[in-house]
Parts: C-alpha cells; sequence; structure tokens
C-alpha cells in the first residue's frame, strides 16, 4: 500500500486553481473644471461607464459662449479601465485649445474639433467652411457631410443644398448600411417629406425601418403614413396609423383619432367607429373621436345614435358640432 492508499483528504480541504470568482476592478472617475474645481468623483467598475455623472456648471454664457461648458469628452459613452479625469471646459477655452494644436500640428482631426466647437457656439457659417474643407480633402466621412447639413439647415439654407449634402453623406457610408446610418437616412426622408417627394420620403422611411429591425418610433410611422396618403396609399397608411397607436403610450388616443378618421375617409365605416370608442375609452373627453364616430355611424344610416356622439362633442366645447346637429337633426 502507498503511504496515500486507504486515506481520503479532510472535507474542505481540497481547492481546484481557476473556481474562485475574478475579482471585479474598480476606477476611480473624477469630474473637474478646466481650473481643475471638483466637481466630484465616483467609483466605476471597468468596463462600464459611468453612473453619476454631474451637472455641468450652469454659469450663464455671454454672447461669444465663454461661459457655455461640455465635457471634453462625453462621460455618458466612455467604457472605463482606468482612473480617469474629465474636464469640463468652456467653448471659448475648448476652441482656443483646439487651434492651438491645429496651428502646431496642422491635422485634419483638430480642424474638425474646431469646427464642432464652433458650431455649438453658434458660428454656422465658419464652421460650415471647414467642414466643407474637411469633406473636399481629409475627412470624406458620413459624419463631417452631416456636420455641414446641419451648419446649412441653421443657416437657413435651400432644403436642396441641404439633401445635396445629406446625399453626399450616405454616399459614403460603409456598405451595406447599418443602424449606424439610420439617423442620415431618417434625415433625408423628412427632406423629401418637406420638399413633397413623398414617394422618396416612403423609400427612406422604408430603409430606416428596416435599419431599426423595425423599432422605429411612433412618430416615424406617423410620419411614413402621412406621405402615404399624399400618394393614395391608404392600406399602408392604416397600417401605419395602427402600429403607430399600439407603440404610442401617452400618444395613442392621437393616432387612433387619425386612423378612425382615415378610415372614415375610406368608408371604412364600421372600423372608424370601433377605433372611435376604443379611442374614447382612452381619453372619455376626445371630442375628435366623438365627432369621427357620429359622421361614421351617419354614414351607417344609425342618426340617432350619430346625433348622441355630436351632442357630446357640443358639450365638450368642440365648434363643429352645432353644424352637425343642425344638418343631421
Amino acid at each position: 500500500m502507498t503511504e496515500y492508499e486507504g486515506t481520503t483528504p479532510a472535507m474542505g480541504t481540497l481547492k481546484i486553481a481557476g473556481n474562485s470568482a475574478p475579482e471585479t476592478k474598480s476606477y476611480t472617475v473624477n469630474y473637474v473644471t478646466e481650473d481643475g474645481a471638483s466637481l466630484g468623483t465616483e467609483k466605476v467598475e471597468e468596463g462600464k461607464s459611468p453612473a453619476s455623472v454631474p451637472t455641468l456648471p450652469t454659469k450663464a454664457p455671454d454672447a461669444a459662449g465663454h461661459y457655455s461648458y461640455a465635457w471634453d469628452t462625453d462621460p455618458t459613452t466612455a467604457t472605463i479601465s482606468a482612473d480617469t479625469t474629465f474636464t469640463a471646459w468652456t467653448f471659448q477655452r475648448a476652441l482656443a485649445e483646439a487651434e492651438k494644436a491645429y496651428s502646431l500640428n496642422p491635422q485634419s482631426q483638430y480642424l474638425h474639433r474646431v469646427a464642432q466647437i464652433k458650431f455649438s457656439m453658434g458660428d454656422y457659417s465658419d464652421a460650415c467652411e471647414k467642414f466643407l474643407s474637411l469633406a473636399k480633402k481629409d475627412m470624406p466621412t458620413s459624419e463631417v457631410y452631416f456636420e455641414a447639413a446641419q451648419c446649412k439647415t441653421q443657416l437657413g439654407a435651400p432644403k436642396a443644398e441641404v439633401l445635396a449634402l445629406v446625399d453626399s453623406c450616405l454616399a459614403v457610408a460603409p456598405r451595406p448600411l447599418t443602424n449606424l446610418s439610420a439617423p442620415y437616412v431618417l434625415v433625408r426622408a423628412q427632406l423629401y417629406e418637406q420638399m413633397e417627394e413623398y414617394r422618396k420620403a416612403i423609400a427612406d422611411y422604408n430603409t430606416y425601418d428596416t435599419l431599426m429591425y423595425g423599432r422605429a418610433t411612433a412618430a416615424v410611422y406617423y410620419a411614413r403614413h402621412k406621405c402615404e396618403v399624399a400618394v393614395h396609399q391608404y392600406k399602408q397608411a392604416l397600417d401605419d396609423l395602427a402600429h403607430a397607436a399600439y407603440i404610442g403610450g401617452a400618444d395613442a388616443p392621437l393616432y387612433l383619432a387619425e386612423l378612425a378618421a382615415l378610415q372614415l375617409r375610406v368608408n371604412m365605416n364600421e372600423e372608424a367607429v370601433k377605433t372611435s370608442d376604443l379611442c374614447l375609452q382612452l381619453t372619455p373627453d376626445n371630442s375628435d373621436a366623438y365627432i369621427i364616430k357620429g359622421l361614421a355611424l351617419v354614414q351607417l344610416k344609425r342618426k340617432a345614435e350619430a346625433l348622441s356622439c355630436f351632442e357630446k362633442a357640443n358639450e365638450l366645447g368642440d365648434d363643429r358640432a352645432e353644424g352637425y346637429i343642425k344638418k343631421y337633426k
């Protein structure tokens, strides 16, 4: 028998290497002003973002934005892997530092930073000039073209000029498009809608919906429905309004009223009554829903019920109700 045969290790003495939970590292995150004054501190686990970012200083800015503050790097999107300090800079100080860096070493990223600060300070003309210079030479990126488009919008430029820059923004975006390009597609859809190019707007709204994996906001589906109505795509418009109402939260009654109105318009009177009733369940004092329901009931030859709806709308102060009561009494 060897010295180990017939023996049993004492309970609890056996340790297997590697089974203990790894220690979670935490780092100190400091928040300071450009002059070094502390705005706060917190501990953040490795790989996570800060959760207790202090409010930026609130001293009122002068006309040049001297006292408008911004973080040198956005703490809310930073991934912490070491002790870190975030500094609240005034725009004027940040601009001076960026311009100094560019004068010492004229790299495109420094000029880009100058342009971004100029935009934040409201100097849209100079910012636009710098963004366009970067786009034509060293930084023909989606971000820079889009920033130039934002400048043009703030300057009140014709929509065609803004659209050309958003087109360039999407033209240089990596293919296939991903959700990173979705905001640019949405802006172009909105531009097409404003320019009354509804079919192009619908195409971009469709692309945006795809890039967002069908998780666009209710406002987007509502906007697309307006374009669809404009080109007589009523089935699609009805579907979009129904979906907007389903995901619309507090705004659901608004979308339901719009859905009922469109159902009435396309002679879906039974559906208009049901949708109006659903709207009234959520907002019992919704005079629009009573008016729409009343008009649908008129079409269904249910005049007494219709008059009851118009009278209720009249009680709620709807100016249209009295005219309908006189017309159908």
